[in-house]
């Protein structure tokens, strides 16, 4: 029972959600069929195998359940294209919307016809772009032969042990968890390339009148776009092999590596840069609150906080996906 476990089960993983139960089922109902033909007098387990090695390639089956064939992203890999699409799409919306919120509340000289014209054409070109980078990143990660599916390539043999074992509880991934990071990074993607000015001190200097105080050098913040970008396809790329495989294997620990560090190797490389930040945020604060020297350096000390704070999480991030992609690996 194991044996048709896995190989249902590797026939079905790369298949819609909302399809597999019924898949299951049918193919659960055509090796009980098969089974009940077979007339050879030979152990039951041995039977099965032959059933499972007549079927064929559990991958080569699942292809001929899939409706339709597309080319740019894989039929393979499209389920988990399309799953986070929308989830990048909805968080650059969210991403957006509060950005421009906070901006109107607290600058409202603009008008509320400014403001929605405004909101509306950055959105539609926050849209555009992330759809963009999302195809991107797909695409990319099928051309250099990254498949999300471990899909092997099409041979004349194919033989019971490469069937994949059922996932243990402990070795799961959490997609809400998979789900979050997406979301998060998306959020603050889209509003340090689309509304960096949200990200600013906010003092109210008298009744309706509010001073904003940029954290960052916008002019310069905006020469890092392409990084950003970069960083973005990344983080994109890992969170889609672990919602696809959805349990941690050794295979799949070593790209998450690769994936976190190059990012963390980018994200440095933009914050390290003094430039990028507002020289004058520290003194400009200072002028509204009383705050003395020792607290401006402890303000300074900040960045280089930032810079620990990533660089520590990445080892975290490191240290656990190896640790749990050895234990499980199988």
């Amino acid at each position: 029972m194991n044996l048709i476990d896995r190989y249902v089960y590797a026939v079905t993983k790369g298949l819609p959600y909302k399809q597999r139960e019924d898949i299951a089922k049918e193919i659960r109902t055509l090796i009980d069929d098969m089974l009940e033909q077979h007339q050879e007098d030979v152990p039951y387990e041995e039977k099965v195998k032959r059933v499972l090695l007549g079927l064929g390639d559990p991958e080569l089956l699942a292809d001929s359940y899939r409706e339709s064939k597309r080319y740019l992203i894989g039929p393979q890999n499209f389920e988990s294209y399309f799953f986070i699409l929308k989830i990048v799409l909805g968080a650059v919306f969210l991403g957006i919307t509060i950005a421009t919120v906070v901006g109107s509340f607290f600058e409202p000289q603009e008008g509320i016809i400014g403001i929605i014209t405004s909101y509306l054409a950055i959105l539609f070109s926050a849209l555009m772009q992330s759809f963009a980078w999302v195809t991107a990143a797909f695409a990319i990660a099928e051309y250099k032969g990254v498949n999300l599916l471990d899909k092997k390539d099409i041979k004349e043999g194919w033989s019971i042990a490469e069937l994949p074992q059922l996932p243990e509880k402990d070795a799961a991934i959490s997609k809400v968890e998979t789900v979050f990071a997406i979301i998060f990074s998306t959020i603050f993607i889209s509003i340090i390339l689309f509304a960096p000015q949200a990200f600013a001190a906010y003092i109210s200097s008298s009744p309706g009148n509010t001073i904003v105080i940029p954290v960052f050098n916008i002019e310069v913040l905006s020469r890092f776009k392409i990084l950003f970008v970069a960083i973005f396809i990344l983080g994109i790329l890992k969170e889609a092999l672990k919602f696809y495989y959805g349990r941690w294997t050794l295979k799949l620990s070593i790209p998450v590596v690769i994936l976190s560090v190059a990012s963390a190797v980018l994200t440095i490389s933009i914050f390290v840069n003094p430039d990028i930040w507002n020289a004058n945020f520290a003194l400009e604060v200072m002028k509204h609150f009383e705050i003395n020297i020792g607290e401006l350096n402890m303000w300074n000390s900040l960045k280089t906080g930032l810079i620990i704070v990533i660089i520590l999480s990445t080892l975290i991030e490191i240290v656990t996906s190896l640790y749990k992609g050895i234990k499980y690996n199988q």
